[in-house]
C-alpha cells in the first residue's frame, strides 16, 4: 500500500489480479511481495534497543 500509495482494498485487488494473471497462488504472490520489502530493510544491529533494557 505504501509503495503504490493505495488503500487496502485497491492493494488487495492489485495482489487477486496478479495471482490470476500469472497463476500463482494469492498466498504465494504476497509471500513474494513481502520477502522482497523485508530484504530491502536494514537489518537491526545487534544489541539494539531490547538489548539495553
Amino acid at each position: 500500500m505504501a509503495q503504490r500509495r493505495c488503500g487496502p482494498q485497491e492493494a488487495f485487488a492489485g495482489l487477486v489480479r496478479l495471482s490470476q494473471d500469472t497463476n500463482v497462488k494469492l498466498r504465494d504472490v504476497a509471500r513474494a511481495f513481502v520477502d522482497e520489502f523485508l530484504s530491502t530493510v536494514p537489518a537491526e544491529p545487534q544489541g539494539g534497543p531490547t538489548a539495553a533494557a
